[in-house]
């Protein structure tokens, strides 16, 4: 993604040197690479995000809220800014 000139952020809660949760603010978009329990919670994500148009993907179908809403485990809540989230 960085390649693509887009600003990553990765998150991972159980290591040091990666990015604290609050950086996922305003992020265009969310891709949850690894289902730690801190990441349960979609609803607290989406606050901390707080972007109405962030898009939302769980391949792991870990967000309950995804299973059934989402097309793929994608699901659209546009540009810029992209989170990985235990991504190593």
């Amino acid at each position: 993604m960085e390649r693509l000139g887009y600003e990553c952020v990765t998150v991972e809660p159980n290591l040091e040197g990666y990015s604290p949760t609050d950086d996922i603010s305003g992020c265009d978009a969310i891709a949850l690479m690894t289902p730690h329990k801190e990441f349960k919670n979609l609803r607290t994500i989406m606050e901390a995000v707080d972007n109405p148009n962030c898009l939302y993907v769980d391949i792991w179908g870990f967000w309950d809220e995804m299973r059934h809403s989402s097309v793929r485990c994608i699901q659209r809540q546009p540009t810029g800014r992209f989170v990985r989230f235990a991504c190593h």
